[in-house]
C-alpha cells in the first residue's frame, strides 16, 4: 500500500513539470515573432473551439448516461476554463487566453533591439514568484492559508507568465541551439528533478 502511494505521488509530481513546459514552449514559439491582436483573436477562437467541442461531447455523454445536463454547454466552457466544473483541467487554456491578450505588448518587449527589456521583465516576474513562494512557505509553517488557496490556477498569471517569458528568453538567446543533444537531455532531467523537489 505504501509503495503504491509513493508511486502515485512520484508520478503526480513528475507530471507537474508538464504545465511549466507547456507555458515555456508557448513562450518559446510565440515571443520570437511580432504579434498583433488579429493573430491573438484567431488563437483564442481556436482554443475556445477545442474546449467547446470537448465540453459538448462531455455534456452529450452525461445526458445519455445520467439523463441530465446541469447547465448549457457555453456556461460549462467558461466554467471549465475557470477550473469550476468537471473538465476543470482546461484551466491552463484559460490562463493561456489571458496571456494571449497581453501577447502583443509582451511581443513588442521581446522583439525590441535592446535585449535588456525582456531580461528585465523576466527577472521581475521571477522575483515576484520567489516573493509569493516565500510567503506561501512562511504561511504554511505558521499554519496560515497559502495564497494559492484563494486564487484559482487560471488567475495565477504571475507564475505562468514567468514560464512564458523564460521560454521567450530561451528562444531569443538561442540557448537550446547552442547545446548538444546530450546536454538537452541532461538539462531536461536536471530541470525535472529540481521541479519535483521544489
Amino acid at each position: 500500500m505504501i509503495i503504491i502511494k509513493i508511486l502515485g505521488y512520484s508520478f503526480f509530481y513528475i507530471g507537474t513539470f508538464a504545465i511549466p513546459l507547456f507555458f515555456m514552449a508557448n513562450g518559446y514559439l510565440q515571443l520570437r515573432k511580432k504579434i498583433d491582436y488579429k493573430y491573438v483573436l484567431k488563437k483564442i477562437l481556436k482554443i475556445l473551439y477545442v474546449v467547446f467541442i470537448r465540453t459538448l461531447f462531455y455534456d452529450i455523454a452525461r445526458l445519455i448516461l445520467k439523463g441530465n445536463i446541469d447547465n448549457n454547454t457555453i456556461y460549462n466552457v467558461i466554467m471549465n476554463l475557470l477550473q469550476k466544473v468537471d473538465l476543470g483541467h482546461f484551466w491552463f487554456l484559460g490562463s493561456l487566453i489571458i496571456m494571449y491578450l497581453a501577447l502583443p505588448i509582451i511581443s513588442k518587449i521581446f522583439n525590441n533591439e535592446s535585449k535588456k527589456y525582456c531580461i528585465f521583465l523576466t527577472i521581475t516576474l521571477s522575483i515576484v514568484c520567489i516573493i509569493i513562494d516565500y510567503f506561501n512557505i512562511r504561511n504554511n509553517f505558521l499554519g496560515k492559508p497559502v495564497i494559492q488557496q484563494s486564487i484559482i490556477q487560471t488567475f495565477r498569471i504571475w507564475t505562468w507568465l514567468t514560464y512564458f517569458c523564460i521560454g521567450g528568453i530561451i528562444s531569443k538567446f538561442n540557448i537550446l541551439n547552442n547545446l548538444k543533444n546530450s546536454h538537452h537531455i541532461t538539462l531536461m532531467l536536471l530541470c525535472s528533478i529540481i521541479f519535483v523537489l521544489y
